[in-house]
């Protein structure tokens, strides 16, 4: 086994655990057996800061390269879609930008209103969070807010 495969597995296998835990969160809050929002809150943003500190520590040879395309399908974003190793380094990569979502959903609701300017702002302070809205616009095209969607 190689080094990359060795840190593939251990990426992979920290990976399911934070989903685990965040599938718990998720279950409790439907089921309403978790009602207080502070304690949801405070477990959405260490899911959170665990999902980025995971993305931070991420070899360059598991990341995904971006390739520009001529013509767009739908599987594209401006004609850029993303190129992976192998098959399982792009499995792992899709589950964790879909808990990366989930969790900003739930923090979005646990967070409470805020103002566009607001939201701009916490933008502007991480590149991932820009990467989360490119995401977001692919997973959810028909979101009124999407600069991208068809239903405007």
């Amino acid at each position: 086994m190689t080094p990359d495969d060795a840190h593939a597995r251990r990426n992979a296998t920290d990976l399911a655990y934070i989903v685990s835990r965040f599938t718990n969160v998720h279950a409790a809050i439907r089921c309403k057996l978790q009602t207080d929002s502070d304690i949801t809150l405070r477990e959405a943003l260490l899911l959170d800061a665990e999902l980025e500190e995971r993305d931070m520590q991420l070899p360059q040879s598991l990341r995904h390269r971006l390739e520009q395309h001529a013509e767009e399908t739908a599987v594209m974003l401006k004609g850029v879609s993303h190129r992976y190793r192998d098959f399982w380094t792009a499995r792992i990569d899709d589950h964790y930008r879909w808990c990366r979502i989930l969790v900003n959903e739930l923090l979005l609701t646990q967070a409470g209103p805020f103002s566009s300017e607001d939201a701009a702002q916490r933008s502007s302070h991480s590149t991932s969070s820009r990467g989360r809205q490119r995401i977001y616009a692919v997973a959810f095209p028909s979101n009124p807010t999407n600069p991208h969607s068809s239903k405007k």
